[in-house]
């Protein structure tokens, strides 16, 4: 998937909590989806930032991780890697090859469905998009200048997603069938 961060057990990030190891925590509410089009299953699971990771001897700083059954390592976070294959050792060997620096959050995640068009599945709660009243399964009609009535899909999100500037528009059809645009403006979770 597009998303950056290490996907790790509740347990784990319990653990971490127990051990003041964490320093902020928050809960992220609403859906999550297999692929860019899966179904959408509800969810609600807690987002942290490590300090360090460490693959064999190679330090990775400022990690996010999200509570999840899959394990899994998000490709965002591996674009800022250098990840070298030594097929005759049978060894995979990783770089960093830039800088972690947190731009910001707008708060909210998206899926795309054939029933549902280009919806929010998820929102950070306290994050810009929970405190100006946006919820999960909201229909989105126009976020950053992407039309999603006139033609946009979620591959154009993904392709300016990190181009997007610290304050942007959103147009949904809320609640009560109506819609309604908002201002967002990026927030740093972490330090």
């Amino acid at each position: 998937g597009s998303n950056g961060e290490l996907g790790i057990s509740s347990s784990l990030l319990n653990k971490m909590i127990e051990r003041k190891m964490l320093s902020k925590t928050y809960i992220e509410t609403g859906f999550t989806q297999s692929g860019i089009i899966g179904e959408l299953i509800e969810k609600n699971r807690r987002i942290s930032q490590i300090d360090s990771l460490f693959f064999g001897d190679h330090l990775v700083e400022k990690v996010m991780v999200k509570t999840g059954s899959n394990g899994l390592i998000g490709n965002r976070f591996l674009s800022r890697q250098d990840i070298i294959i030594d097929w005759t050792n049978k060894q995979l060997h990783i770089k960093r090859n830039s800088e972690v620096v947190e731009n910001g959050t707008f708060g909210l995640g998206f899926a795309q469905s054939d029933s549902l068009g280009f919806i929010i599945k998820s929102i950070i709660v306290d994050g810009p998009a929970d405190k100006a009243g946006l919820k999960p399964m909201m229909k989105i009609l126009n976020f950053g200048g992407l039309d999603f009535e006139g033609g946009h899909n979620i591959c154009d999100y993904i392709s300016i997603q990190d181009q997007l500037n610290d304050s942007i528009q959103i147009s949904v059809l809320g609640i009560n069938g109506k819609p309604s645009s908002y201002s967002l403006h990026k927030q740093k979770l972490f330090n």
